[in-house]
């Protein structure tokens, strides 16, 4: 019969065969008929599986010993790979080797080779858990001994395999025994395991065996169980239908696809909690919905019975309703069977849960970014037992801060925040650290330490990473699980939001403080000028200023003396802003008490640069111009220390500028100032102004200049003081137009009446 079957045959072809029945020669005819899709759906999923199975052991194999060729554990987890992938690809045979296309050249040789190396699985299992995660205490003590008792029944097998080369057929028993010496070897492998993972040093340690454990502890064991199943008891498993063990393989296949994945990320030590709450939350998931589908099959199957043995209906309408109504309760079905495994089995996530969504819905009521982390830490504290938190936030346009405003190592160009930034995944340090992804320098890993930082969550918001949340170890000494990194990983988002929202608000009450602080500023700053210009006996005055901001670093100022003269000042101090008006306010004070005290000018502007420069910055400094004129025999006395030159316009057009004086005040101490001495006439007229009026600017970044200040008191100095200023105030906006002045403006007029 096979060498009927053993030539490929067309649909319509008929075969004939003869069997013996009760001792007498039966015949029969067969049809051969196409396969359809259905059928040949799992032998496609069979071979795909299989494929992706012994793709990925290799994979894992060869990228573990790329990246440690040095290491025994790795060198033995290559080996387990790639014994596995003999095992699988030579072994777990479903279809017959005469319905081969194809011939493969030395397939006799090759087969026998992976025969060989897959009996080596379980050796390099027991062999792999000796050395994984530490060397195991046996292989420290016993060493080659223990080598020889684990690799026994596969030197035997390499034995029988060398006699029977040379053509001495060996029982099959001893095949068998070392199909149950393989079974020994990975359950004692497995026991192994389990011991390392509670007896595990660091929690690193703990998470790496736990995730092996997860993702091996079903299809390997399972491997196992099959094979055995299929060598002792074939008479068993031979007579089931084709498409049970179809489903039988393709199960396990499935169960074995995690194994691969633990096994490469346990020994790459990263992402270890997020790949086990995978391979868990895809356990549970396949668990409760193959239990809903079973109750889906059983209930239709009795709806579909009782219709038709107890009220005689055939018609399937019924059937297919009462699928209906069933196929669109599973959903709602299965989410409400995972709540209540979560509320009946794991009640702390629940309570995790139900506290992030109080502490979610109560952060619109915090009134700071203080508050929000205050009592963040306190709910992680009381939920999680956490030791503590450390926010960090983005600040400036580099750096990275703690939130009471401390300064970190990290900045824009860390791995660890290029890293968050990247994936948004949360970060658990050790991880980071042992399996060397992510490289820290000294003082991001001695911050770390300090702080006995453990988990970091990046919080993100509008796509951009504003910093994240470093969470302290557990104070039970417990790690974090998958479910709870997922749960607090979920609401990281919110509470970068509502940070955010937390920040314009402060951003808002501060600007209005600050705006509230600089009005008041700008008032008491306005006092300090004369908001009356006094009696000046034969003088007309008047002034004008204009800040640029709320509050200025230009001054002016005029002073009735005793003696009925009149003295008149025009300052103006390096910057802008409340820096400048508090220096100001110094220069204003200083010249008050020295002119009540009757000080000649050389002495009072040298007194007044002594003090600036002893109280200020070397680059802060101020231009002055102080002058006293005499109403009796009008002469003006003046002292100009580096500022710009008052223009004076005699009654005859003629104009001098008066620059005598000396440097700047607060550049030097110890400047010795020289005083200026001008006679005046009626209708001469003297314009004092800081160089914010001649550098205003037009739209053509062309300054306003001393020339047409001068051209304009030539055209107006028969008009009124009051009136030439304002016109000229009205010369400089329109010049500038409606943009604001970059700089303050003041002017002062005197006319000899």
């Amino acid at each position: 019969m096979l060498d009927e079957l053993a030539h490929p045959k067309v649909p319509g072809d008929t075969l004939t065969f003869t069997y013996l029945h009760e001792g007498e020669a039966e015949r029969v005819q067969m049809v051969l008929k196409a396969v359809t899709i259905r059928e040949l759906l799992p032998f496609l999923a069979l071979q795909i599986l299989r494929f992706l199975i012994v793709l990925s052991f290799i994979a894992v194999g060869l990228w573990a010993f790329n990246k440690q060729p040095e290491s025994p554990g790795v060198r033995a987890l290559t080996l387990f790979c790639m014994s596995i992938s003999a095992l699988l690809g030579a072994s777990m045979v479903v279809f017959g080797e005469e319905y081969a296309g194809f011939a493969i050249p030395m397939r006799e040789q090759i087969g026998d080779f992976l025969q060989m190396a897959a009996t080596f699985t379980g050796a390099l299992w027991l062999n792999l858990h000796l050395l994984f995660p530490r060397k195991s205490k046996l292989l420290i003590r016993f060493g080659l001994r223990a080598y020889l008792v684990v690799y026994f029944p596969q030197i035997i097998s390499a034995a029988i395999w060398l006699i029977e080369r040379f053509g001495v057929q060996v029982s099959d028993v001893l095949g068998r025994w070392i199909i149950l010496a393989m079974v020994l070897q990975i359950l004692i492998g497995f026991i192994l395991l389990s011991r390392h993972h509670s007896q595990a040093r660091t929690v690193l340690e703990r998470r790496q065996t736990k995730l092996v454990l997860y993702g091996s502890g079903i299809g390997l064991p399972a491997l196992m169980i099959v094979l055995a199943v299929v060598v002792f008891f074939n008479s068993w498993f031979a007579p089931l239908i084709l498409t049970v063990k179809l489903l039988i393989f393709n199960l396990l296949f499935l169960a074995l696809l995690m194994a691969p994945l633990s096994l490469a990320y346990a020994f790459g030590k990263y992402r270890l909690l997020e790949v086990e709450g995978k391979l868990r939350r895809g356990s549970r998931y396949v668990l409760v919905m193959g239990m809903l589908l079973l109750i889906f099959f059983l209930a239709l199957y009795g709806v579909s019975e009782f219709a038709l043995r107890n009220l005689g209906i055939t018609s399937r309408t019924p059937t297919l309703l009462v699928a209906l109504v069933l196929a669109m309760g599973i959903s709602p079905a299965h989410r409400k069977l995972q709540e209540l495994v979560e509320k009946r089995v794991f009640p702390e996530r629940h309570r995790l849960r139900m506290m992030i969504q109080e502490f979610t819905q109560g952060m619109g009521a915090f009134p700071d970014r203080a508050t929000l982390w205050r009592q963040l830490e306190k709910k992680l504290h009381e939920a999680l037992g956490v030791e503590g938190i450390v926010p960090v936030l983005h600040q400036g346009a580099d750096t990275f801060v703690e939130a009471d405003g401390d300064e970190t190592p990290f900045h824009d160009d860390s791995p660890l925040i290029e890293y968050m930034t990247r994936t948004n995944r949360p970060v658990l340090f050790d991880e980071a650290m042992a399996s060397l992804r992510i490289p820290f320098s000294d003082g991001e890993f001695s911050w770390i330490g300090k702080r006995r930082t453990a988990l970091a969550l990046p919080l993100m918001s509008h796509s951009k990473l504003i910093g994240f949340l470093g969470l302290g170890r557990k104070r039970t000494g417990e790690d974090y699980t998958p479910e709870e990194l997922e749960i607090l990983a979920s609401f990281t988002s919110q509470v970068a939001m509502a940070n955010e929202n937390l920040s314009l608000l402060e951003e808002n009450l501060e600007k209005r403080h600050l705006e509230e602080q600089l009005q008041m500023a700008r008032t008491i700053q306005e006092g300090f000028l004369p908001l009356k210009i006094p009696e000046t006996p034969g003088l007309e005055v008047t002034a004008r200023h204009r800040f640029c901001l709320e509050v200025a670093g230009d001054y002016y100022d005029v002073i009735a003396m005793k003696d009925g003269c009149t003295m008149f000042a025009v300052g103006d101090v390096s910057g802008k802003g409340a820096g400048a008006a508090l220096l100001m306010a110094n220069l204003q004070a200083s010249l008050r008490t020295s002119a009540k005290v009757g000080t000649d000018l050389t002495t009072m502007v040298a007194d007044i640069n002594s003090l600036i420069h002893s109280n200020t910055a070397p680059e802060q400094y101020i231009t002055f111009f102080v002058g006293q004129f005499d109403p009796v025999d009008k002469t003006l006395r003046y002292v100009n220390a580096g500022h710009n030159p008052p223009i004076l316009l005699k009654r005859d057009d003629a104009v001098e500028k008066l620059e005598a004086g000396g440097l700047i005040l607060g550049a030097l101490s110890g400047v010795k100032y020289d005083e200026g001495r001008v006679d005046l006439e009626p209708g001469d007229m003297l314009l004092l102004y800081t160089d914010g009026v001649s550098e205003v600017m037009n739209g053509l970044d062309e300054e306003f200049g001393e020339e047409r200040i001068r051209q304009f008191l030539h055209e107006n100095s028969k008009q009124p003081v009051t009136n030439v200023l304002e016109e000229l105030a009205a010369e400089l906006k329109a010049f500038h137009g409606e943009r604001p002045y970059e700089d303050d403006l003041t002017l002062l007029l005197a006319k000899v009446s």
